[in-house]
């Protein structure tokens, strides 16, 4: 399935009236559940984060659980469906870059209305050119700063006030993004510098998230019993309604047993991501500390870090970055 049909068919299971009011039975959130969770395999953090709370709906609990491990289910496909939204933006724009560098740029950068729009922007700039990074905050002009990773993810938030975003995701798009910065860009970093950067052995490529054997066990055993007690069912000669019962209910441990098995590998890629998205960010904000307090105290107040991240400008004192 390409991205823009998944992109479709989540947003249409996230805007279902149900999902904001409620489900009728636990039968119809269990249809609702197996929908979804095929969807988000795209993703196997959001997928086992999903299937792990879809479990305690299956269990005897308290509203007062159930109602945020829906929520949590819900905010995973939210997410998902973010993701999905700016991987189609990135495509676009990379299209209307290759697109429009004919001459209609250089018409358009002659238009005094531009020049204006331009003039204006200057006071605050965040952006790549070349080897180095030009940074202006409120007219007051950096000197140049040499790259750093850092920089790529600060200039991604910027670009998306108020949007949540996975650490996955944004250290995905730039690991994957084709720059060299010179030698003697690095010649001047630390071993835990270079180590952020991606470019020396890290601590991190020995952790490893245990599995949750008991959890993997229970699943199997429901499982099989699921399956022991369709076969009884269907020799009974029971309604078909109930053996689709059970088929429904086997369909949800199999993903519950196929999340636990994916768990190991996406918390430690969650982890590895949040924890070098966290460290490159803030070792670029140190950095322009050096040159400008203000500009870094107005970073660190408005990105908010972890296994999102989100660039939250004051709405009384918006900011249009040139990047």
């Amino acid at each position: 399935m390409d991205k823009k049909k998944l992109l479709q068919k989540l947003k249409i299971l996230f805007e279902m009236k149900e999902v904001k009011e409620g489900f009728p039975s636990q039968q119809t959130c269990f249809d609702w559940v197996n929908k979804v969770a095929p969807l988000l395999k795209f993703n196997q953090q959001y997928y086992v984060n999903f299937m792990q709370k879809a479990y305690l709906l299956n269990l005897n609990l308290s509203t007062y659980t159930l109602v945020p491990a829906f929520n949590i289910m819900v905010s995973q496909l939210h997410m998902a469906i973010n993701d999905l939204e700016n991987a189609e933006e990135e495509v676009n724009k990379t299209e209307y870059i290759r697109n429009h560098q004919s001459g209609i740029d250089l018409q358009l950068k002659s238009s005094p209305d531009v020049r204006l729009a331009e003039c204006k922007d200057s006071e605050f700039v965040f952006r790549k050119e070349g080897d180095i990074w030009k940074i202006v905050y409120k007219g007051e002009k950096l000197p140049p700063l040499p790259h750093r990773k850092g920089y790529y993810y600060i200039e991604y938030l910027l670009t998306r006030p108020n949007v949540f975003v996975a650490a996955h995701v944004i250290s995905t798009i730039f690991n994957t993004k084709n720059f060299t910065p010179s030698d003697e860009n690095y010649s001047r970093m630390n071993a835990e510098e270079l180590d952020c950067e991606g470019l020396a052995f890290s601590d991190l490529e020995n952790k490893r998230v245990k599995p949750d054997r008991k959890a993997e066990r229970e699943y199997k055993e429901t499982l099989n019993k699921l399956i022991k007690d369709k076969d009884t069912s269907i020799k009974n000669g029971d309604p078909p309604e109930t053996i689709a019962e059970y088929d429904k209910e086997i369909g949800l441990y199999k993903n519950l047993l196929n999340a636990t098995k994916l768990s190991i590998t996406a918390s430690t890629k969650d982890f590895k991501a949040r924890v070098s998205v966290t460290n490159n960010i803030n070792r670029a904000i140190k950095k322009i500390k050096e040159h400008n307090d203000k500009l870094s105290e107005y970073l660190k107040n408005n990105i908010k870090k972890g296994n999102t991240l989100i660039y939250t400008p004051e709405l009384s004192n918006q900011i249009y970055w040139n990047i």
